[in-house]
C-alpha cells in the first residue's frame, strides 16, 4: 500500500493527530477533521539544481522523495526560512494550489514563494513572536539561530489543545532559545541532528532536550545529502548510556510512518 493510501486510511481520533517524518526536515501532521498541516516538505531536487548552476558542483539527494509535489492537497503550509530544502522552490506552485490552502512563512520567503507564481492571497507573513490562530490549532513563531545563513529563520510551536509540538527549524543550539521553548511545556520536539551548516549536531540535541525537558525527541535532517552528516544511532546510544535517556525518549521515524500523539 502506498504512503497516499496508508495516510488516507489512518484513523485519527479527537483528541489526537498523526505525525509523519516525510525525509529531511519535512513534517506532516493529519487532524482529526482530516486538515493536512506540512513543514518544510522537500519534494524535488531542487538543491542539487541551484548549486550545480552556481557552483558546478552539488548536493544530490541520497534518499527518493516519498511523494511527488501534486500528489497532496494541504490545508496549512509552513515554511521555516528560504534554503531550498525547506522552501522548494521546484515544488511550488503544486503544493499550494489547494484552493483554501495557506501559507505562513517569513518575509524573505514570501517574496521567494511570490516569484514562483504562489499568489499573495494565500501567504501570510509571520513574525518572531506572533501567535496564529486556526482551527483546531495554535501556533507560536518561534526564534531559530541560524547565523547569518538566514537572518529570518523560524521554529513553530504547534498547540492542539492535548500536545504541543515543537519543530526548530535548522538552528543551533542556543540557551535563549532553550529558555523560549520551555515555558511552553512541549512534549514532542522535532530537532536536527546533522551538525553542519548552523544546526545542532547529536550531542547539541541531546543537550537541547534535557534544558525544555521534553518527553520524545524525533530526530531530522540527516542522511540527505552527502555532505549532511548526522548519525542517528550515536542519539539512540546517548539516550541508552546516560541517566538523561530515562527522562525522555528518542522516537525514530521512516518516512511515512504515522506516529499518533494524544490520548
Amino acid at each position: 500500500m502506498g504512503f497516499i493510501k496508508r495516510l488516507k486510511n489512518q484513523p485519527v481520533i479527537p483528541g489526537t493527530v498523526a505525525l509523519y517524518w516525510l525525509g529531511q526536515a519535512g513534517f506532516l501532521i493529519k487532524t482529526a477533521d482530516d486538515r493536512l498541516l506540512v513543514v518544510d516538505p522537500y519534494y524535488t531536487d531542487s538543491v542539487y539544481h541551484k548549486f550545480r548552476k552556481e557552483n558546478g558542483y552539488s548536493f544530490k539527494r541520497l534518499s527518493a522523495p516519498l511523494i511527488d509535489p501534486e500528489d497532496l492537497i494541504y490545508d496549512d503550509i509552513y515554511i521555516s526560512h528560504e534554503h531550498e530544502d525547506h522552501l522548494d522552490v521546484e515544488a511550488f506552485p503544486q503544493i499550494s494550489r489547494g484552493g483554501h490552502t495557506k501559507v505562513f512563512c517569513g518575509q524573505t520567503c514570501a517574496k521567494v514563494l511570490q516569484s514562483c507564481d504562489v499568489s499573495a492571497e494565500k501567504i501570510a507573513v509571520t513574525q518572531i513572536g506572533d501567535t496564529i490562530n486556526r482551527k483546531g490549532y495554535s501556533v507560536r513563531i518561534i526564534p531559530a539561530n541560524h547565523s547569518d545563513l538566514c537572518p529570518e529563520a523560524q521554529g513553530f510551536l504547534f498547540d492542539f489543545g492535548f500536545t504541543r509540538i515543537y519543530y526548530s527549524g535548522d538552528t543551533c543550539y542556543d540557551e535563549h532559545i532553550a529558555r523560549s521553548v520551555k515555558k511552553y511545556e512541549p512534549e514532542i520536539c522535532l530537532l536536527p541532528i546533522n551538525g553542519a551548516f548552523g544546526n545542532m549536531n547529536v550531542e547539541e540535541a541531546f543537550l537541547f532536550m534535557e534544558k525544555i525537558h521534553g518527553r520524545i525527541l524525533i530526530p531530522h535532517h540527516f542522511w540527505t545529502f552527502p555532505l549532511h552528516l548526522g548519525n542517528p544511532l550515536e542519539l539512540i546510544e546517548m539516550a541508552v548510556q546516560t541517566q538523561e535517556g530515562k527522562k525522555f525518549r528518542i522516537q525514530m521515524l521512516t518516512p511515512g510512518e504515522a506516529f499518533l500523539i494524544g490520548n
